[in-house]
């Protein structure tokens, strides 16, 4: 047991001698707390939907959107929604191959992967809960699958986020990752609004869908920061046995 402690203590030692060691840990404890903290919003979340809490509350909200329907607005908003759906796909297709030409096949990869872990989680949730979608006044007839959580929220928020990731990973221009990380939430949000708008979602599915998006993609960071801290002290470790020579 000594032994075993003394090893990870061993291993943590090269933040002594990594400037950016500390910063990469930081990070990666929070990440941890994040995902713990979003995977308990979730649960609670799920609970109070099986539950039938969320009902008054999601009809509530639920009538208070439709109020504002209008042909122009509704028209805007099926656009919105295919930000959320269609789009990504194509999008994501182009950015995937735009990745490979440059010859990031490692962010393709781990890109491609996170989107298809994302829509994975999405439709196991949605068999494991099995609500039914809204019925009071739908614009679109999706009555045939189910609602909960909602996979454009979530989705939306995976790929944008992870956008607004690669933006800054490429580029380190905090102004330009600042404008893109600002224009993706307030598009994940509108995204999430017309779901409800056009009556295929409770407010409940969509703030479920975004916290369940927010867990993969901080599991994707913490996945990615985790791999460069141990790059990092296997590289310090060489280092270190080529001074002790």
């Amino acid at each position: 047991m000594k032994k075993k402690i003394i090893a990870h203590l061993a291993k943590v030692s090269f933040l002594k001698n990594s400037p950016d060691g500390p910063v990469i840990f930081l990070e990666i404890i929070i990440g941890i707390i994040l995902s713990v903290i979003s995977v308990v919003i979730f649960a609670d979340i799920a609970k109070d939907v099986l539950e039938q809490e969320t009902r008054v509350l999601d009809e509530a909200l639920s009538q208070t959107v439709y109020a504002w329907r209008n042909p122009g607005l509704t028209e805007f908003m099926v656009f919105i929604s295919l930000l959320g759906a269609d789009i990504i796909v194509f999008a994501g297709g182009l950015f995937t191959i735009f990745l490979t030409w440059k010859k990031h096949k490692r962010e393709a990869i781990l890109f491609v992967t996170v989107l298809i872990i994302g829509l994975l989680i999405n439709i196991i949730l949605k068999v494991i809960f099995q609500r039914p979608r809204p019925d009071m006044d739908p614009i679109m007839d999706l009555s045939s699958s189910y609602s909960f959580p909602s996979g454009h929220a979530m989705n939306a928020f995976i790929f944008y986020s992870v956008m607004s990731y690669f933006v800054y990973h490429f580029t380190h221009n905090k102004v330009l990752s600042g404008v893109v990380t600002v224009l993706s939430l307030l598009l994940v949000l509108l995204i999430g609004l017309s779901r409800i708008y056009l009556g295929v979602h409770y407010p409940s599915d969509v703030l479920a869908g975004f916290i369940a998006g927010f867990f993969v993609f901080i599991t994707a960071i913490v996945l990615i920061r985790s791999i460069t801290f141990r790059n990092i002290v296997g590289m310090v470790r060489r280092e270190e046995k080529k001074l002790r020579k």
